[in-house]
């Protein structure tokens, strides 16, 4: 049965091929149209079964107080007062955004300060108590009218330097500002807490952009005469103050971007690989270009199944397109080694096509389907990541699989129509 209807789609494209490549066109376009629509969602917690009671409670804490985690923002510079007073102004700014729930500057540790002594160690006390007592005891000694010593000594000095630096700070907070201010004292910190979730990377994009406007509008009128620049690894150059963006707002934005960024690098160095290593051992260019343009079509419609099917990319999904590739083009080789096989016994294009689509239609099937299943049985996990994974990863195989088999059909018999006498060439075997 799967020989018969193979055979009947091979007669159909040969009689159809127009009509195929018009069907073919408007399939393409419609999972571009998809593809293009489809969002990265690095949002971990959603790929975390729902029921979970801990992801429940996360939910509704974030829903609470918007997103887990602060938006930071970082002053550098050389002046600590400066840097004080800036870090003043800008939190006024800041707190007066719709966007911002709130923005902390400061922390009043001053019972911290006036009770450290309770959260000294006692191994740190008795420390203290003993070099304390041995001061004491050279002071007595050396104050007795009927102390004699034989040879001179200097007295004991009562250093506890040491115990003291260690009490200095909390974590990596320092006790003696309540500023967020680094222990080197050049760094200064705002928490600025948003109204939208870390989730949300629209919003996060948008409050980056108000408050870069912000500073932007700081720099051109302040007291202070302060210049703002955003930098990283050292301070700018012209800059009184140099500052940047941290906090997990900013880094679930920077992943997003990441894994974006590197999708098309990736899918690039993965058509590099699959496109030398064809040209190395079929050497023949329309066969290498017809097989990429199938491969790069059946991708495009794994995509488009993707955003029928899960609607999103996540950290896990969003590397898809590199393995299937991968997979997708041995049945592409498979296709035109057989082909030209009986095109060489036969010297006619469609009747080559046909026996080559029915005698390797049952073993593509046949590997098709176990692939697919394979991918298939993470769709019944509990994790979303590699749920949405077997599913788009299950039926991208059966596409792409139709794909170097059909469309690489199709483009040789277009080809064999314009330049009959060139498909001979190519489809020889010497």
């Amino acid at each position: 049965m799967k020989n018969s209807l193979l055979a009947r789609v091979a007669a159909l494209l040969e009689r159809r091929l127009g009509l195929a490549f018009v069907i073919l066109l408007a399939l393409v376009c419609l999972s571009a149209w998809g593809t293009s629509r489809l969002t990265l969602n690095t949002n971990q917690i959603e790929l975390l079964p729902q029921d979970m009671v801990a992801v429940k409670e996360a939910k509704r804490i974030s829903e609470m107080t918007g997103g887990i985690g602060f938006l930071m923002l970082a002053l550098k510079g050389d002046d600590v007062d400066h840097m004080k007073r800036v870090a003043d102004d800008l939190a006024v700014k800041l707190t007066a955004m719709p966007e911002v729930r709130r923005v902390r500057l400061k922390l009043d540790i001053s019972w911290v300060r006036d009770h450290i002594g309770l959260y000294v160690l006692t191994p740190d006390l008795m420390e203290v108590r003993k070099r304390l007592k041995a001061k004491v005891k050279d002071v007595v000694r050396r104050n007795n009218p009927f102390h004699i010593t034989l040879r001179k000594t200097e007295p004991v000095k009562l250093d506890i330097k040491d115990i003291v630096e260690k009490y200095k700070q909390v974590g990596k907070k320092g006790i003696n500002d309540d500023y967020n201010i680094s222990l080197d004292r050049k760094m200064v910190l705002l928490l600025i807490k948003p109204l939208g979730a870390t989730t949300d990377l629209e919003f996060t994009r948008d409050l980056l952009a108000k408050i870069e406007t912000l500073i932007a509008s700081y720099n051109k009128d302040n007291k202070r005469k302060a210049i703002l620049k955003e930098g990283y690894r050292t301070l700018q150059p012209g800059a009184t103050i140099t500052y940047g963006y941290t906090g997990g707002y900013k880094l679930s934005l920077d992943d997003s971007d990441s894994i974006m960024q590197s999708l098309i690098p990736t899918a690039s160095i993965s058509v590099t690989g699959i496109l030398l290593l064809l040209l190395l051992f079929l050497r023949r260019v329309l066969l290498v270009a017809s097989l990429m343009t199938s491969l790069v079509i059946g991708v495009i419609f794994t995509f488009g199944f993707c955003y029928i099917s899960v609607g999103e990319l996540n950290s896990i999904t969003a590397i898809l397109a590199g393995i299937l590739m991968g997979q997708g083009i041995d049945f592409g080789i498979q296709f035109i080694y057989r082909l030209r096989e009986e095109y060489t016994r036969s010297r006619e294009l469609s009747p080559a096509i046909r026996t080559a689509l029915t005698r390797l239609g049952k073993a593509a099937v046949t590997t098709a389907c176990t692939t697919s299943a394979a991918f298939l049985v993470l769709a019944t996990s509990d994790f979303k990541g590699f749920r949405d994974f077997g599913i788009v990863a299950g039926g991208g195989t059966f596409l792409i699989a139709g794909s170097m088999l059909l469309v690489t059909s199709m483009i040789i018999l277009l080809i064999h129509r314009a330049f009959p006498n060139y498909i001979d060439r190519v489809l020889r075997l010497a």
